[in-house]
């Protein structure tokens, strides 16, 4: 066998004999078998050579077939019009149209050919430690024109971002304007001031705007939005309200905060078609104004359409205003949160009466939320009591507001018709005092709380609606709850009602 693998591999590359003598043949011999060597290479290289030819051919008809697949896919059997839509419907962002745009001609074409393609928000942010250039303002050009006539949304938080807008960029931005249909700038000086600039009849198709700034800002009023006819949504946040007029009259939902009150109070009032509002004062520029009580020829204003109201004020000086001066006769939801935590219903005596005057005015309530506030039985009954819808009632950091009477009045009595709130669902009393035994808040519970076995036992409806939630938790340095009281509440949680005791 080994000999005739010898003599195969001498025919095929026709080695030389060994020369007799290995001293006198070594040299002539050694060149021979390297010009074999050499030889054999370039075969080789030329053999290799062939095969990268062969492979480029053979990619070459692979790619043929993948465009003639290409040419007969469902995909490209598509109308232009159910192309464009899934384009729409897998765009997120303007970035997602670009990629779109870089498959083929044909998506390039139709991309470009899609307006709402490009309705969203164009690159402004930028990396850390770049800045806008010529270059970049240009592309944001023109994104906007790709998005023409559709309507935009532009969102600038800059206080988050390391971008700055410049000047140049905020005048292209205004290019837009009459297409922006919702408008959201945060401490973006440059677009803040540039408002101005705008004529009236500008944004024709704007609805929602939120103008957040941490300092007063240096512009002249920009009274452009006075002539939005469709703006409904606004959202004023440290801005100078004074420098940004809106059509108040037209507004559903409003949430402003402002270090005036009585300017908010008087914004308040001119939004009569408010649906939802909310209102932060933090004091005034004008204290001797703020602490004026209202008189009684300062007319009553009815907002006719309102159902919530959140407000957060520092002293009972803004309560009183508002309590004065308002009727929300459709108001359902309503939240008081006091900025300063000794604020004291006491010091106040007022407030009782007029809340009450506005509870009456205000007969919808059934949401009630209190916060950060020294007020105590004798001021939270008369509130109760004049809330005959309450279904959800919120305490949140009013220490002594909770005692024995105030659980007794809640009780569910069978020997009484009336009870009060007799629609409550809700009891949240977070960060609450110590005013109240284990033994009546638990028979409280209880008086208001059937499962469900029990409820469809019953020949009637009960004369007060079942416990959806029940959630109390004391402040800080209480003592612990005892024993007997958790295992007894642990009974109710496993009966199915949702009880939270700490």
């Amino acid at each position: 066998m080994d000999l005739d693998v010898t003599t195969q591999t001498a025919n095929a590359v026709a080695i030389p004999p060994s020369p007799p003598c290995q001293e006198c043949g070594s040299k002539s011999f050694e060149a021979q078998v390297k010009a074999l060597i050499a030889a054999a290479e370039e075969k080789i290289a030329l053999i290799d050579s062939q095969i990268r030819d062969l492979q480029c051919m053979r990619d070459r008809e692979y790619g043929q077939i993948a465009s003639l697949k290409l040419v007969i896919a469902p995909i490209r059997k598509l109308p232009n019009e159910l192309l464009m839509e899934i384009f729409c419907r897998a765009v997120w962002c303007v970035q997602s149209a670009l990629w779109l745009s870089q498959v083929c001609k044909h998506w390039r074409q139709l991309a470009h050919a899609t307006p709402a393609l490009w309705t969203q928000q164009p690159p402004l942010h930028l990396p850390k430690g770049k800045t806008h250039t010529p270059e970049s303002i240009a592309t944001v050009k023109t994104y906007l024109e790709r998005s023409r006539p559709f309507p935009i949304s532009l969102r600038l938080h800059c206080y988050s971002w390391d971008t700055e807008i410049p000047p140049a960029l905020a005048d292209v931005l205004l290019l837009g304007a009459p297409r922006w249909e919702h408008l959201d700038v945060w401490d973006c000086r440059p677009v803040l001031q540039a408002l101005a600039k705008l004529p009236g009849g500008t944004l024709n198709t704007l609805r929602t705007v939120a103008l957040r700034e941490h300092g007063r800002i240096e512009a002249p009023v920009a009274s452009v939005f006075l002539c939005a006819p469709l703006l409904r949504e606004v959202t004023l946040w440290n801005a100078d309200v004074r420098k940004f007029p809106m059509p108040w009259a037209q507004l559903t939902q409003l949430e402003m905060q402002e270090n005036d009150f009585a300017l908010c109070l008087n914004i308040l009032l001119q939004s009569t078609s408010l649906i939802h509002a909310t209102i932060r004062a933090r004091g005034g520029d004008n204290e001797a104004a703020n602490n004026a009580p209202p008189t009684s020829t300062s007319p009553l204003i009815t907002l006719p359409f309102l159902e919530t109201l959140d407000l957060s004020l520092p002293s009972g000086d803004e309560i009183n205003s508002c309590c004065a001066r308002l009727a929300l006769p459709k108001l359902r939801k309503l939240r008081i949160y006091f900025t300063d935590p000794d604020f004291d219903f006491k010091e106040w005596a007022p407030i009782s009466t007029l809340f009450t005057q506005f509870q009456l005015r205000s007969p919808s309530i059934e949401d009630f939320s209190l916060s950060v506030c020294r007020i105590y039985p004798p001021e939270l009954y008369p509130i109760l009591l004049h809330a005959p819808r309450l279904t959800h009632l919120h305490l949140e950091m009013c220490y002594e507001a909770i005692d024995d009477f105030v659980l007794a009045q809640l009780e569910r009595d069978d020997a009484n018709t009336s009870h009060l709130v007799p629609d409550l669902q809700e009891l949240l009393l977070w960060e609450i005092g110590e005013s109240f035994s284990e033994e009546q808040l638990l028979s409280t519970i209880r008086s208001r709380w059937w499962t469900t076995d029990e409820l469809q036992a019953m020949a009637g409806p009960p004369p007060v609606a079942r416990w959806e939630r029940v959630d109390i938790s004391r402040r800080e340095g209480a003592p612990d709850l005892s024993d007997r009281f958790e295992r007894r509440v642990g009974r109710l949680k496993a009966q199915g009602l949702n009880v939270e005791v700490s």
